[in-house]
């Protein structure tokens, strides 16, 4: 029997810090053009949401409606006026 060498714990690269993760986002590779970034510490998630969401609804020419929950678990303390 060989014996195992233990495993070295793997160092993770940290992200890139951009100011917009909507402006990181590249057509037909949504996911994976933003997947290494990250956003600013105080970043705010639900202006960006809404920000995308009038986006689609100005290219499509009609209304969109979405169901947003969950995005992180450090919203839960987010207040959503002000946006």
């Amino acid at each position: 029997m060989i014996a195992q060498q233990p495993s070295q714990p793997r160092m993770l690269a940290m992200p890139q810090i951009v100011p917009s993760l909507l402006d990181a986002m590249q057509d037909e590779n949504e996911y994976g053009s933003i997947v290494g970034l990250a956003p600013p510490p105080d970043y705010n998630m639900i202006r960006e949401v809404v920000r995308g969401l009038v986006e689609i609804q100005r290219l499509r020419s009609l209304p969109c409606i979405s169901y947003v929950g969950t995005l992180l678990s450090k919203l839960t303390d987010v207040k959503c006026s002000g946006y």
